[in-house]
């Protein structure tokens, strides 16, 4: 087990939301580990309940140090890591923390619906506007794919 552990190797397709470890759940709040399931309505389920507990830029933070000090034991010399997002801001986007979150919600999954590695900003008024050019389409948001390396 040694040797393959020293061997160098490569993360090809890796989710930042995928791959939050109990230990983590438990420093980002989480009362208990609920990544049991037994089919994938039940993954949906547990999917949600995990990303519900990142709530913020430091909880992503925390989460992607994690990720990659994880990846540095694991001798990882090349990782492909996508992340959606949502992005609404105080006080540009929202006054108060309900109407922040409901947008970051909405930006987020308007994210998901154009695929992996796409982050919505919301613009003044609520509405959405692309963080980066269109990939395909002229779309109300895109998202770029972007690969990170040590």
């Amino acid at each position: 087990m040694l040797i393959l552990h020293s061997l160098p190797k490569a993360e090809l397709h890796l989710h930042l939301e995928g791959s939050i470890e109990p230990e983590t759940l438990r420093e980002l709040g989480a009362p208990e580990y609920k990544y049991q399931f037994a089919d994938f309505a039940g993954f949906i389920e547990a999917f949600k309940w995990v990303t519900s507990y990142l709530r913020s830029p430091q909880d992503y933070a925390l989460v992607t140090r994690h990720l990659l000090a994880n990846l540095e034991r694991q001798n990882v010399q090349y990782a492909e890591i996508t992340l959606s997002a949502g992005v609404a801001a105080f006080p540009e986007h929202g006054a108060t923390s309900t109407e922040l979150l409901t947008l970051a919600d909405q930006c987020l999954y308007e994210s998901k619906s154009r695929g992996r590695d796409v982050v919505t900003v919301c613009t003044f008024g609520g509405r959405l506007k692309p963080a980066s050019p269109p990939r395909s389409s002229p779309a109300s948001c895109a998202g770029n794919n972007s690969k990170v390396t040590q």
